[in-house]
């Protein structure tokens, strides 16, 4: 913290021979300015209800070529990454799908990657903490809204190129952004492509025993994994306006990844028992191919009323190869197993909305939001030995359909200038059905009435204090990875690493929540935030691990209650506005405290979904006077700490802090140059999973090296 608080002090001693040649010459035109009345955070403030929204300026500000690096800069966000795994998005610690994320107001589609997205193409981030009705109700934590680029008025032309090291590889990556207009039609094409390469080195300790004996076998795992990921994004967008309060809309998004991936494992046995293999090697080769796409309509009827109708259509096709070799400790070959799988998944969905306009300040809303997808998967694997090691051959199909109905009604009403009330119900129909030559079908069927309602009040006597009180009723649903009864099997099975298996059984959880929040507006868009938060969760999924015969699998199942609280703390402004003889430096800052506890879960430490008690972000942006120089820096804390997940299991993470630092040069009016240092505390993370029963206690601890990131990008305005 002391270095990124330090960071703008240090280069105002050290670059002001810099900050000379970047200025302005003479004859050079002087910078625009541009006066905007007006607050930011008027939106914010007017709003009935609690909604946080993040600018694309924000969004782009250090260059970032995916969304996760971007949105885990946001107070209040966190992104949870493991190795060759997409990006885990969480609200207030909970992820898993806790925090739901829509697209352009909808469930984002099956397999959409939110690493193949870049922030150019990202109109907005919508942040809400608590539910509302037109958005599904599955949001225990909170909605997180990606809002696509849409067509405007005016042409753009942006361009950035640029490129990237990472632990001594070079990443490049490219992004643009067209639009123009023609008459009532405007459109536009925004584009990115990128190449990452990755690399995990990891280094862990397998300690295992039985009963209560002594340390039994303890052996030393050396691991590199490797993944390069090649990207390209596409998304085109039209509007058609052919009357003052007409409206026809597209929004597209094309997302094409091709993903190499290895992870050679070389184990030394310390003392005791060898493990089943003293080295394996595992190589993937992935190919996905995804199209998203959603056309509405909008429309006046009447004086008053206002029609709205959604079609949104989605498809995936995912074909992978994989290859597993195993040897033994005289490196002669033991195992090769060879997995051939594809995906493909198709959905459609239909929603419409009529809004009424009862007065000027009060508005009523009815409608409906309807989808439905299949998902068909087949997986072929085949193992051969040449020392006769147990092998089988596998060859699997599935077949899935998902289906989702809901009707919903809310009211908005400004009933003074001091008070505004939203009340909302929806009631949601989730309905999954799965089939395979391997299984029996199954079927699930679940319902969730969500009343919610949302009250502000702006306290009387004071120009800038006001009050939200939320009170709503959500749920999570079972994945569908969840209810399949399909293993996914691990290549090297354990008490701490154990296979998976979906439980068809399962319910949703349902969760009560309570949000209550402080605000105060200042001038010069300054906003200092108190909120309190509480969750009340029944039907718990919760992992059960067990042995089936020398392997261990986990199956997730319903368990009992938890509950969920916190305070959250956010400040954004700038500081001169704050300090008045201080720079001119734009800041923002978050803390969340949180605490959850699970019933049934002895404590302490019993937290849900792995949740850090602690998350803290605090970023400034300076622009040095009479230049062109923008400097600022972003650093972003997540605590660790052990957390019980059953009576026989838990997991130790890590601290993790993260700085990240960037400069911006403006050469002229269409072109600057960004330069960035992101992970600059390199900082390894480590992790302890322990699995203790009557019969045996296994741990495995593991560390895994960072790298620091340098980039630089070259952006145009044409």
């Amino acid at each position: 913290m002391a270095l990124l608080l330090g960071f703008p002090v240090l280069v105002a001693h050290t670059v002001p021979a810099y900050a000379q040649l970047a200025a302005p010459a003479t004859d050079a035109p002087a910078p625009v300015t541009v006066e905007v009345t007006g607050s930011a955070n008027d939106v914010r403030r007017n709003a009935s209800v609690a909604k946080v929204v993040v600018g694309r300026a924000d969004l782009v500000r250090f260059g970032d070529n995916n969304l996760a690096d971007a949105l885990q800069r946001i107070p209040g966000v966190s992104v949870d990454r493991s190795p060759g795994q997409e990006a885990v998005i969480r609200l207030r610690g909970l992820g898993s799908g806790y925090t739901q994320i829509l697209l352009n107001g909808d469930p984002v589609p099956k397999g959409f990657s939110i690493n193949s997205i870049s922030p150019t193409q990202i109109e907005r981030i919508e942040v809400l903490r608590t539910a509302t009705a037109d958005t599904s109700s599955q949001a225990i934590a909170g909605t997180l809204n990606i809002v696509l680029k849409t067509a405007g008025a005016k042409p753009q032309r942006e361009f950035k190129l640029g490129a990237g090291a990472y632990g001594g590889r070079v990443s490049p990556m490219m992004a643009g952004d067209y639009g123009d207009r023609a008459g009532a039609l405007s459109y536009g094409m925004g584009l990115s492509a990128s190449v990452d390469r990755d690399r995990w080195p990891a280094t862990s300790v397998t300690e295992s025993s039985e009963g209560q004996a002594a340390r039994t076998s303890i052996y030393r795992t050396v691991t590199d994994e490797q993944q390069r990921e090649s990207k390209l994004a596409l998304s085109p967008r039209a509007t058609w306006s052919p009357g003052k309060n007409q409206s026809l809309s597209f929004n597209g998004l094309l997302q094409f990844r091709k993903v190499d991936y290895q992870a050679p494992d070389r184990r030394v046995t310390v003392s005791g028992d060898a493990p089943e293999f003293a080295g394996d090697a595992l190589v993937t080769a992935t190919d996905s191919r995804q199209a998203h796409a959603s056309t509405q309509w909008k429309t006046r009827v009447g004086e008053n009323g206002r029609l709205e109708s959604k079609l949104t259509m989605s498809a995936l096709h995912r074909t992978a190869h994989s290859q597993f070799d195993a040897v033994n400790a005289q490196q002669m070959p033991v195992l090769h197993r060879s997995i051939e799988s594809e995906l493909n998944d198709r959905s459609l969905g239909l929603s419409g909305k009529y809004a009424l306009g009862l007065s000027a300040d009060h508005s009523l809303d009815v409608g409906w939001d309807g989808a439905g997808g299949r998902r068909r998967e087949n997986r072929d694997q085949k193992e051969t030995s040449p020392v006769h090691f147990p092998t089988e051959d596998l060859s699997e199909d599935y077949d899935a359909t998902v289906s989702r109905l809901a009707l919903y009604a809310q009211d908005e009403w400004t009933v003074s200038s001091q008070l505004s009330v939203y009340l909302g119900v929806r009631h949601e129909v989730l309905t999954t059905k799965t089939s395979g030559n391997v299984l029996a079908a199954v079927s699930s069927r679940s319902s969730v009435l969500s009343p919610m309602t949302q009250v502000l009040w702006k306290i009387p006597d004071t120009s800038s204090d006001q009050l939200r009180v939320a009170l709503a009723r959500t749920f999570k649903a079972p994945t569908t990875r969840e209810l399949i009864p399909r293993r996914w099997v691990v290549n090297q099975n354990a008490a701490t690493a154990p296979n998976f298996q979906g439980n068809p059984n399962l319910l949703p959880e349902l969760a009560w929540g309570l949000d209550v929040g402080y605000e105060r507006y200042l001038p010069g868009d300054v906003f200092l935030g108190l909120n309190t938060y509480g969750r009340h969760i029944s039907r718990v999924v919760l992992p059960r691990i067990y042995q089936s015969g020398a392997t261990w699998i986990e199956t997730p199942t319903n368990n009992g209650n938890a509950d969920v609280y916190g305070i959250e703390l956010e400040l954004k402004g700038k500081l001169k506005k704050l300090i008045a003889t201080s720079a001119d430096v734009d800041l923002r800052a978050g803390l969340s405290r949180n605490w959850s506890r699970i019933h049934n879960v002895p404590g302490p430490d019993n937290r849900l979904d792995r949740q850090p008690w602690l998350t803290a972000s605090f970023g400034a942006n300076w622009r040095l006077p009479d230049s062109h120089l923008t400097l600022g820096g972003n650093f972003m804390y997540e605590a660790g700490g052990l957390t019980r997940l059953s009576t026989e299991r838990s997991i130790d993470k890590s601290n993790k802090p993260l700085l990240d630092l960037y400069a911006l040069a403006t050469l002229n009016n269409t072109t600057s140059l960004r330069f960035l240092l992101t992970n600059l505390l390199a900082h390894d993370a480590t992790q302890q999973t322990r699995y203790a029963d009557d019969s045996i206690s296994e741990t495995l601890r593991t560390r895994t090296t960072t790298f620091r990131t340098y980039k630089v990008v070259l952006e145009m305005k044409l």
